[in-house]
């Protein structure tokens, strides 16, 4: 009797043991981004994120991610989202035109739904910090054709760094192997922001190290 109750709290220990030595996982993804309000889709694994994220109570969980959107390699620049165009005389001065250099930082709550030991669904929302350069019209002079058609003559542009903010949704699915160190899986983003940001949904594939 007093050998099988030693062996059961001895068992609970190291089960309860590997729960805690799992409450936190590192993970690295890439991502694929679409903008819906402006219909713009970008190369797959366009955007790169890291992630941490730390186990509460009851399938609770709070994650802090960082993302960023990597270099097109073939035009050596990265992906860039139009607003407006630039030679429209109908916007003003100051308009503005493009964003591009996206970098996000994520903090979200989140709650994790485990179908069996190795099959997990995770959802997750919380606010969102955006930092983007924009791309305004400085000035433009044009002039108009005899045949009345117009033709611009110059442009200038100015650049300046802006901060967003917003919030972020997520949905994903994890496949734990390797003695639940290892997760690999695929997410679901919606980002929606204050002021002129197109509402934006991402999607991608990640690794994660469990401990």
């Amino acid at each position: 009797m007093c050998i099988s109750a030693h062996y059961s709290n001895a068992q609970n220990a190291e089960e309860h043991k590997k729960k805690q030595s799992t409450q936190n996982t590192l993970s690295i993804g890439m991502e694929w981004y679409h903008f819906y309000k402006r219909n713009y889709s970008f190369a797959p694994f366009s955007v790169w994120h890291f992630s941490y994220a730390h186990m509460l109570h009851r399938g609770l969980s709070v994650s802090a991610t960082y993302s960023f959107w990597r270099l097109a390699k073939q035009y050596d620049y990265p992906p860039t989202v139009f607003i407006e165009s630039a030679w429209d005389i109908s916007k003003p001065k100051g308009t503005k035109i493009e964003m591009t250099n996206f970098n996000y930082i994520d903090i979200q709550l989140g709650y994790q739904l485990p179908i069996n030991q190795k099959h997990k669904f995770n959802f997750s929302l919380g606010p969102s910090f955006l930092k983007a350069q924009n791309t305004y019209v400085k000035d433009r002079a044009y002039i108009y054709r005899p045949n009345g058609s117009l033709h611009f003559t110059s442009l200038s542009t100015l650049s300046i760094e802006s901060n967003y903010y917003g919030a972020v949704a997520s949905v994903g699915y994890q496949y734990t192997f390797w003695q639940e160190k290892l997760n690999a899986g695929v997410v679901l983003r919606a980002r929606q922001y204050w002021e002129n940001v197109p509402f934006h949904i991402l999607y991608g594939v990640s690794i994660g190290y469990n401990f």
